[in-house]
């Protein structure tokens, strides 16, 4: 298995949420965002459909 490659990392919101978006290179070539809810208690990651690039 073949790791993804962490291309970016971007704070998208801070406050009583922080909702952070990482963008990943995976071992197909593809390039896909991926949002993540940081909240106290938990944390929520939450795929995100992109549009073609």
């Amino acid at each position: 298995m073949q790791a993804w490659k962490k291309l970016k990392e971007q704070m998208m919101y801070r406050g009583y949420r922080n909702i952070l978006r990482k963008t990943f290179e995976l071992p197909n070539g593809r390039i896909e965002d991926y949002d993540i809810v940081d909240v106290a208690s938990f944390v929520c990651i939450a795929p995100s459909p992109t549009i073609s690039r």
